[in-house]
């Protein structure tokens, strides 16, 4: 990923440092590409949406703070699938991060019911979608205006039905 990239010529050393560490890490038949998107500049708070399979339980869902520090801060809860709105609000109730998604020292809340919808949807996936053994937003930006997923992955297995 490359951030703040201000021009064409930008553009085009990024692509070609993404197509370089491709073919260095894992061969140059497996670069397809690159997407360019604008740099958003939104004000909000950076959360992680995910789920892993556990051997026993199936999928787990993830919430917390997110973004770089995701693992500093280690502010993050755990559910099982599926969930309704009120346990989707009840796995953010148990974050740090949710005392300022409320809104604080005068900000604005974001919009929390969206959250809660967005979480269902996302936990109705992993339970319909069984193949899938992780995925993450990561970061999610959260802010009063709306919800933008500004990085997200996906891991499959091999084969899939």
């Amino acid at each position: 990923m490359q951030l703040n990239i201000r021009n064409a010529e930008g553009v085009q050393i990024a692509w070609r440092n993404i197509e370089q560490s491709v073919a260095a890490k894992v061969g140059k038949e497996h670069f397809m590409g690159v997407t360019v998107q604008p740099m958003i500049k939104l004000d909000g708070y950076e959360i992680i949406i995910g789920s892993s399979a556990d051997s026993q339980f199936g999928p787990v869902l993830l919430f917390g703070s997110g973004g770089q520090l995701v693992e500093v801060y280690k502010d993050r809860a755990l559910g099982l699938p599926p969930l309704n709105a009120t346990l989707a609000r009840r796995l953010m109730e148990q974050t740090k991060i949710y005392t300022a998604l409320k809104g604080v020292r005068g900000r604005p809340p974001v919009n929390l019911a969206a959250l809660e919808e967005l979480l269902v949807r996302f936990s109705y996936l992993v339970v319909e979608q069984p193949w899938i053994s992780e995925i993450d937003i990561n970061p999610l930006l959260a802010s009063p205006e709306r919800l933008l997923a500004l990085d997200a992955g996906c891991h499959l297995p091999e084969r899939h039905p």
